[in-house]
């Protein structure tokens, strides 16, 4: 056989492989218009079908439709759910319905969700709160009325906002948090809220603190200290030394306040490490007058 006539016979199962085969035309215009049109009509076939779940006289259909509607994630429906935010809706609609505004950001729901902080259901005050912190809507005085909520959820979530950004009407509730609350994450964040209201007035119940059971908790009662700048808990922060267990944290925060390094080390003998106190307490008692105050 020809050499020509061999390579054409080589190359043909090349040609007609996919390889080989030609692009499929571009839609036209009119196709992309008709599909344009198709997924309109889908939409908006959804939309009617959420807007007609709504209605139903089923309450766990329209649930879902409140539900649907947020992962929807369509604007237009916002309005549609604002009925739901009525005082007189049943609990469980009430509560999806908040999320569900939440979702869609309808920042025309915030005074609505606000009057729900108060609701009777702890799901809806929880739903109301969240979704008042999901379009920034809550205040202080939002936080500062959930601190003392009756479900612990939505206390929690409260002293936390409020510790992270305290205002001044939140010391007492971060004081007494910080004496009584049982959980000590709790505990470490309400000393670090009075540390950031600046308020040298809270130090006397920071130090009282430096005895807690938790050495995070007193961990972070230092360190509030020191950004007091708080003078007095120099003789505390002493006697918390005295503990081997105390660690170097709480000794660099009394090298902070006191602006002088006593040279005490955690993990050294505890002959030296009374030697280092002991040099402490004879500078302390030679600067109290300048600093007890």
């Amino acid at each position: 056989m020809p050499r020509s006539a061999l390579s054409l016979v080589l190359l043909a199962p090349l040609c007609c492989s996919p390889l080989w085969a030609a692009e499929p035309a571009p839609a036209t215009s009119a196709e992309l218009l008709a599909n344009a049109r198709d997924q309109d009509l889908a939409w908006q076939q959804r939309r009617a079908s959420l807007r007609s779940g709504l209605t139903s006289s089923v309450s766990e259909v329209r649930i879902q439709s409140i539900e649907a509607i947020a992962d929807l994630q369509d604007p237009a429906l916002a309005g549609d759910l604002l009925p739901f935010l009525e005082t007189a809706t049943p609990p469980e609609e009430l509560a999806a319905a908040c999320l569900a505004t939440a979702h869609l950001g309808n920042a025309a729901a915030i005074p609505s969700l606000r009057i729900h902080l108060t609701h009777a259901s702890p799901d809806v005050r929880q739903a109301a709160y969240q979704a008042l912190e999901h379009l920034s809507g809550s205040t202080p005085q939002d936080h500062l009325g959930r601190a003392n909520d009756s479900d612990p959820v939505l206390r929690d979530a409260a002293i936390v906002h409020l510790a992270l950004f305290p205002v001044p009407e939140a010391a007492p509730i971060l004081v007494a948090n910080l004496a009584r609350n049982s959980q000590a994450s709790m505990r470490r964040l309400c000393a670090l809220g009075l540390g950031r209201l600046g308020d040298r007035a809270q130090g006397p119940v920071l130090q009282k603190a430096l005895i807690d059971g938790d050495a995070t908790v007193r961990q972070a009662v230092a360190d509030a200290l020191v950004r007091l700048r708080y003078t007095p808990a120099i003789p505390a922060l002493f006697m918390t030394l005295e503990n081997p267990m105390a660690g170097d944290g709480i000794a660099r925060c009394l090298t902070k306040l006191a602006g002088k390094d006593f040279g005490y080390q955690a993990k050294a003998n505890e002959t030296d490490r009374k030697a280092a106190i002991d040099r402490g307490w004879a500078w302390w008692t030679a600067n109290a007058a300048r600093l007890n105050h």
